[in-house]
């Protein structure tokens, strides 16, 4: 069983939600024209936010793991709906982490 998850390890929990999100926003506005993409989002590839968020993934996950506050994942879509692996709004790095109260 999990251990109580320790306050800074919640707010992490909260930064990487709303980081995903962003980067989720991101990654919509490299779709649009590229005199319509905010400096930021134009002048770095879609292989920069991906790799964003997936550092942002593997450091949450260290952490969960290391104060055992770790109840598992699920791929979620865009939106924060669940997806399975075949679906085609799949991305790897679109995780929903369980943690422990």
């Amino acid at each position: 069983m999990a251990n109580k998850t320790p306050q800074f390890v919640k707010a992490m929990h909260k930064q990487y939600g709303e980081s995903r999100t962003y980067v989720d926003e991101c990654l919509l506005a490299k779709q649009s024209a590229a005199e319509n993409q905010p400096d930021h989002v134009r002048n770095l590839s879609e292989e920069h936010w991906v790799g964003v968020i997936a550092g942002m993934t593997y450091m949450l996950e260290f952490v969960l793991f290391e104060y055992d506050c770790y109840n598992g994942f699920k791929y979620v879509n865009a939106n924060g709906v669940q997806v399975g692996l075949d679906d085609p709004d799949f991305r790897d790095w679109r995780r929903e982490y369980f943690i422990s109260e």
